[in-house]
């Protein structure tokens, strides 16, 4: 299992998820990013649903391409010319698109996707930015502290990988992580 770092509550949602995927191998590390932004999507549902009322569904399209009502979120475990070749591909002018990547290579994928499309290029981001943005965000949808938020965001995370192919010791050990009271 993975194990919550003991100061976790001082840290980013992003810093943690940052923490918890380098306990796994290396070669495995891509597929725990891919269900923590499910997971992370998944958080914002929840807070949307409790904001306004709106259920909004998301939709997995494979790999590790998401889906919420015209907003597509993409993750890349790396920036490299097969990403800008799928996105030449891909590219349709009524998507919102977001594309989460590793930190060290967002700003260099954003400029390149900047030429690829002009008018409406996609919004690119370190996956831990986006992690630690849903948490904050959903904390204040929600009503509740970031700790609760993030226990969250490990619930839905855990949920996905017990009804997937991933191994059971890619869950996140919640029981030493109980969140301070509100």
């Amino acid at each position: 299992m993975l194990t919550l770092p003991l100061l976790w509550r001082t840290s980013t949602a992003g810093s943690t998820a940052r923490t918890l995927v380098e306990q796994v191998e290396p070669h495995l590390q891509p597929a725990v990013w891919a269900q923590l932004v499910a997971a992370s999507l998944a958080l914002a549902i929840d807070g949307c649903l409790r904001r306004s009322g709106e259920h909004w569904r998301l939709i997995e399209e494979g790999g590790s391409r998401w889906r919420i009502n015209d907003a597509v979120f993409l993750f890349f475990p790396r920036a490299d010319d097969a990403v800008l070749q799928k996105c030449r591909e891909s590219a349709s002018g009524r998507e919102e698109w977001t594309i989460l990547v590793p930190s060290k290579s967002s700003s260099a994928l954003a400029a390149a996707l900047q030429q690829l499309r002009p008018s409406r290029p996609p919004v690119v981001r370190p996956v831990e930015t986006f992690i630690a943005m849903r948490v904050l965000f959903s904390s204040a949808d929600l009503g509740i502290g970031r700790d609760v938020s993030f226990i969250e965001l490990l619930r839905h995370y855990n949920r996905r990988v017990s009804e997937s192919a991933m191994a059971a010791g890619m869950r996140v050990d919640l029981n030493s992580a109980t969140p301070r009271p509100n």
